[in-house]
């Protein structure tokens, strides 16, 4: 589904027509999880962060303007319940071989895994490893989620891709 297509289910879902929760949900869920993830790693809190992301979703839809990227405006809630979480509990999250299982949620790529396990020891680079490598997002539309300038997160991007190329050799 594009993005024109999902702003058009949430349009009907804005218009009173509760089915088009379930075709919003199955669109957005592999990037809210991922999103939540990439701050928490600890998969028994990514479910209730996915509950209260759709929670906030549902009771903040009005504010959602409607043509914009709107998968961008829900990893923006989910990554913000996520750094609450995450501030809350004031925790480095390690990311042990139990933890590693819970990325497989949708991806089984070796590549991916490796990435992020060399990623693990920063946040703000997983999260853009995320919406960049596995959801294809642009610089801006991460700059958005991220409140980062565009120019940051460019900058990260390459140090995150050295930083890659120079530790899967270990693998």
């Amino acid at each position: 589904m594009n993005n024109h297509e999902l702003n058009l289910c949430v349009k009907e879902y804005m218009d009173g027509n509760i089915e088009k929760f379930n075709d919003i949900y199955y669109e957005t869920k592999k990037i809210v999880y991922l999103s939540i993830y990439s701050i928490l790693g600890n998969s028994a809190e990514i479910e209730d962060i996915m509950q209260d992301t759709y929670m906030k979703m549902i009771n903040n839809l009005d504010s959602y303007k409607l043509g914009t990227n709107f998968k961008a405006w829900i990893s923006s809630i989910a990554r913000n319940l996520s750094l609450n979480e995450y501030n809350k509990k004031k925790r480095i999250v390690e990311l042990g071989d139990d933890e590693m299982d819970s990325i497989n949620y949708q991806y089984d790529n070796s590549l991916i895994n490796k990435s992020l396990y060399i990623l693990n020891n920063d946040t703000d680079m997983k999260q853009i490893f995320v919406y960049r490598i596995i959801f294809n997002m642009g610089f801006r539309d991460i700059s958005d989620i991220m409140n980062i300038p565009k120019s940051t997160i460019h900058d990260t991007y390459k140090k995150m891709i050295k930083i890659i190329k120079e530790n899967l050799e270990e693998f």
